[in-house]
């Protein structure tokens, strides 16, 4: 698969862009995007623009038979420098990395005007199975899953007693028994209450109070200026001498 000419849609508004993709096998398979910048700290063009974490977008197509033309809204076009490589990353419905594109930017350049950019609309984590395969750079895969819910968490056993840490807990069906105390003395840890502790006592401000500061002339006879009394000549003066 290749990229064509990169071309201004303007039947679409100021700032939308078409990027004709050819001899694709199955463009109705695709589902969603990736736009990469490599070799830059913040690669992946996200919400807000480019960030650290991978982000996915999703798109806007319109597929042929083994072609289709990409369009671009303006809040990603913004993000887009003209004469930059970028890659282009497509997945299919079970985020599997299905082509991988080196596009070079051109032909469409846009600003939004101060104040009005708009975020890129992106594919949230929280949208995906609850077990999903997230495509890395080279298409290695990393899995997660989605955090057990707490209600169905059984309650934990505290684990009391003398012992190595990495002994395991009693069973609380079975009475407590006689417990040896150990060779070594155990380790005593003091802790210190919240409600115990006294707030430092507030110290007063240094900030110089100009309002209740007294004001006079500048000491040279030929100068006007008002000074604090602290000082003995304005800045202007002070210079001159």
């Amino acid at each position: 698969m290749r990229a064509e000419r990169i071309t201004p849609e303007a039947s679409r508004g100021r700032g939308w862009a078409r990027v004709p993709f050819k001899d694709c096998e199955a463009p109705s398979e695709l589902a969603s995007m990736a736009i990469v910048r490599p070799r830059h700290t913040e690669q992946y063009l996200g919400r807000k623009g480019w960030q650290i974490s991978e982000s996915r977008l999703p798109l806007l197509i319109e597929a042929g038979e083994s072609e289709f033309d990409l369009l671009l809204e303006p809040a990603v076009v913004q993000h887009l420098e003209v004469a930059s490589n970028y890659e282009f990353w497509f997945y299919n419905r079970s985020v599997q990395l299905l082509h991988l594109i080196v596009v070079r930017w051109a032909g469409v350049s846009y600003r939004a005007p101060i104040g009005k950019e708009s975020p890129i609309e992106v594919i949230q984590p929280d949208d995906l199975p609850p077990v999903q395969p997230i495509f890395g750079y080279y298409g290695t895969a990393n899995h997660f899953e989605t955090p057990a819910n707490p209600d169905n968490v059984g309650p934990r056993t505290a684990v009391t007693g003398f012992g190595s840490a990495w002994g395991t807990a009693p069973d609380p069906g079975v009475a407590p028994s006689k417990v040896e105390a150990p060779s070594q003395p155990a380790e005593v840890i003091f802790t210190t209450s919240a409600t115990s502790l006294t707030p430092p006592e507030p110290q007063p401000s240094r900030a110089l109070n100009r309002a209740a500061a007294t004001r006079v002339l500048c000491g040279n006879q030929n100068c006007g200026y008002e000074i604090l009394d602290s000082m003995k000549w304005c800045p202007i003066c002070v210079e001159i001498q």
